[in-house]
């Protein structure tokens, strides 16, 4: 291989490198987002978002409440496997009770024709 050749191969390495950062980075880094602003287009996409808890259940290892802000609400489900994986990251969750804010990341859900989210990743803080 000449230089030219090796030119040309680190070239189209660099773009497919930079290329493949810029899908990570878009697809796995939640993008941060206003409960009021989250809409069906967001079904099937990881969002953050910062709320109130309100209408908590914890039952069955599982916690389900609404998240509210600024006059705008979406219900939020924790499954067992997620709340086991907040508890082992030091965050007790039989905290998350009325009027609580909660900053989490999830996947945008439809279910029952309402929107949700469920986080699939233990990435759920407790603000005081």
């Amino acid at each position: 291989m000449d230089e030219g050749q090796l030119r040309k191969l680190s070239v189209i390495g660099s773009v497919a490198s930079l290329f493949v950062l810029y899908v990570i980075v878009l697809y796995v880094v939640p993008e941060s987002v206003n409960i009021c602003d989250i809409t069906f287009e967001h079904a099937g996409r990881i969002i953050n978002v910062t709320g109130t808890a309100k209408d908590v259940i914890h039952r069955d290892g599982n916690v389900f409440f609404t998240l509210s802000g600024d006059g705008c609400e979406i219900r939020v489900v924790l499954w067992k496997n997620v709340v086991s994986g907040i508890e082992l990251r030091g965050t007790n969750a039989s905290l998350i009770q009325e009027n609580v804010t909660v900053n989490l990341a999830g996947e945008v859900d439809v279910h029952g024709g309402y929107l949700q989210i469920v986080p699939t990743r233990p990435e759920v803080k407790l603000i005081s």
